[in-house]
């Protein structure tokens, strides 16, 4: 009996624990996202790569550097022995390297709004997964109240001897059961928890109201517009930039066969003034003939460029037949949660009026166990149904290029990335 004597304890001890020390610093699931953003590795990882992508674009147009040449000669110096030399791309180099590295920029950028949409559904799945937690964890809490307001009518009664003590041992058995699964329930809030503070950074003593209810995130959409959705993806819109840098990089190997355009200033002696030859020079030079070097190299990049291109349709089909499958899947669940919902409902009510039934004696108690313990599955059940429909319209989230509900942060926004 001393199990039971100390049962409204652990129920006040456990109830303040996931309102308060145990509560999620962020209330609802797009402050908490947005925290991660800031601080998570994958997403600075991207920022850094468009950030040096940057860097990319703004040598794209420069000239080669001049070099100077000096030379310590004996005898008669020649033209060059002293001499700055400039040489110029006149053959359209400078804005095919622009155009290659502003669309390798924009691949860059892709990747990094491909990365926070990444970062964000692994946050807001493990979101979900506390949330769960915390739903089943009150779920046991209230398990457990009703089985101590039954074991205090099992009590009463036997003390009266409306029923046996077998029968008042099995409320107790069932009772310490109850308060097994509240234990567990309680680990694995903790465990959900520390997930989500390790993404956060979150202080261990935050604290916060209790969590906000998650709500479908998808309205609106049909199959059609979601399989269209696919090719605006950013990792789909990136690859398709990387293949259009790589046309423009078969078409800079096929300059190298036009001609450059040399300035050259020279001087013969650097510090003497006699007799000193000095001028300047400016010259065409182009290839002569071209072997085939140069043009099997311009056609192994093209054909590379499409076998890219390939490979995106490709990427593309895959991500459709996946999408197909997961609508299939949520509209299953769909169905499935609204189903359990009234189950749930159902049995809630049918649980209510047992426990009230026992406590009067007009029910036994294998009646009201066998009552009890649906309850309890519909609403477990319900959860996970509930939490598989959230999952699966995240998952068409993370597959196509659909956007991305303001409920969940600002994700599709690119902050500055330079330092």
């Amino acid at each position: 009996m001393v199990l039971f004597r100390r049962t409204p304890w652990v129920l006040l001890l456990f109830t303040l624990f996931i309102k308060t020390a145990g509560a999620e610093p962020f209330q609802n699931p797009g402050e908490f996202i947005d925290a991660v953003l800031k601080r998570h590795p994958a997403v600075l990882k991207s920022r850094k790569l468009v950030h040096a992508a940057e860097f990319g674009v703004k040598g794209s147009t420069l000239q080669p550097n001049p070099i100077i040449t000096l030379a310590a000669t004996a005898g008669d110096a020649g033209e060059s022995s002293n001499a700055l030399t400039q040489n110029f791309e006149i053959s359209g180099q400078p804005k095919l390297r622009f155009q290659q590295s502003t669309a390798e920029l924009e691949a860059a950028k892709n990747q990094l709004r491909s990365a926070r949409r990444e970062v964000a559904a692994l946050a807001y799945r493990s979101w979900l997964t506390y949330w769960q937690a915390h739903q089943l964890a009150e779920l046991s809490v209230l398990r457990s109240g009703v089985f101590q307001e039954v074991s205090r009518a099992a009590r009463r009664r036997y003390e009266v001897g409306e029923i046996s003590q077998n029968e008042s041992l099995r409320v107790e058995l069932a009772a310490a059961q109850a308060e097994v699964a509240l234990s567990k329930a309680s680990a694995d809030v903790e465990s959900a928890r520390r997930d989500l503070l390790l993404l956060s950074g979150a202080s261990l003593d935050e604290t916060a109201d209790e969590l906000l209810e998650p709500r479908s995130i998808l309205h609106n959409c049909t199959l059609e517009t979601a399989l269209a959705a696919v090719r605006q993806h950013p990792d789909i819109v990136s690859m398709e930039l990387q293949q259009k840098a790589l046309l423009f990089a078969s078409e800079l190997v096929g300059k190298e066969r036009g001609p450059t355009l040399g300035l050259s200033v020279y001087r013969s002696k650097l510090f003497r003034t006699a007799g000193v030859e000095q001028g300047a020079q400016l010259s065409l030079s182009f290839p002569l003939l071209d072997w085939g070097r140069i043009a099997n190299r311009q056609r192994e990049a093209e054909e590379r460029a499409e076998a890219y291109a390939m490979s995106v349709e490709e990427t593309v089909l895959s991500r459709q037949q996946e999408v197909s499958r997961v609508w299939a899947n949520l509209e299953a669940a769909r169905r499935n949660t609204n189903l359990l919902e009234t189950q749930a409902s159902r049995y809630e009510e049918l649980a209510r009026e047992s426990k009230i039934a026992y406590d009067l004696g007009l029910m036994s108690l294998t009646t009201a166990l066998q009552t009890e313990a649906p309850f309890r599955d519909a609403r477990a059940e319900l959860l996970e149904a509930q939490l598989e429909f959230y999952e699966l319209e995240l998952t068409l989230l993370e597959r196509t290029g659909l956007p991305w509900p303001e409920s969940l942060g600002p994700v599709e926004i690119l902050e500055d990335t330079r330092e």
